[in-house]
């Protein structure tokens, strides 16, 4: 629900909340606006972007989780520089959020384990392409094993690609909401130490 509806005024205590629970609807629905965000990593050449699924968003931890092949490009870049953001756009509601923060790749330890066992066969598929992601090829491809375009792995096809599965913990140290309303827009920001919000402030859009 839009906090400013029916011309109530709400604090920044209602935006933040509000804020956090689009994100964890949207990491729960596929039919919620914000189940997809763009993600932007830090290159030697700049800031490379990319549409990701959102797998968890978490408001007492101050985190948002995405899934990734270990042999992306956007894992070694996190390696090398942590910094990361995220955007999200409702259209419906005329929302966006921005946030900040670092990130961690997990991979081959019980957090990945336990997104691993949440995944569906069509999920694992993702994970099984032979060529690493990115890598040039003669032809447009999947890179996927002969067969796999067209059906569903296995239970056992899917669990070799467990091997490239890695989850994406961002600690975000900054949030900030827009809303573009008729009668004029609206913005706000946060600022997260730890679990902690050390700051919210009403911003001019």
């Amino acid at each position: 629900m839009n906090p400013f509806i029916d011309n109530h005024q709400p604090s920044l205590g209602e935006i933040e909340r509000y804020a956090w629970s689009l994100l964890e609807n949207g990491s729960r629905s596929p039919k919620e606006a914000f189940y997809t965000g763009t993600f932007g990593t830090v290159t030697e050449s700049g800031i490379s972007l990319r549409t990701v699924v959102l797998r968890g968003a978490s408001p007492e931890e101050r985190i948002t989780i995405c899934y990734s092949d270990e042999r992306a490009g956007k894992v070694e870049e996190i390696r090398h520089r942590d910094a990361v953001s995220w955007l999200f756009w409702d259209e419906g509601t005329k929302v966006q959020l921005r946030l900040n923060g670092r990130a961690t790749v997990h991979s081959g330890d019980s957090l990945t384990a336990e997104h691993w066992d949440r995944t569906t066969p069509g999920n694992r598929r993702s994970y099984l392409a032979l060529p690493a992601p990115g890598s040039v090829q003669p032809v447009a491809t999947s890179g996927l094993p002969e067969g796999l375009d067209s059906r569903q792995p296995t239970e056992e096809e899917g669990a070799a690609g467990r091997e490239n599965f890695a989850v994406i913990v961002t600690k975000v140290d900054r949030l900030e909401w827009l809303w573009l309303g008729k009668g004029g827009h609206r913005r706000a920001g946060f600022r997260y130490e730890g679990n902690a919000c050390t700051g919210a402030s009403w911003l001019v859009p």
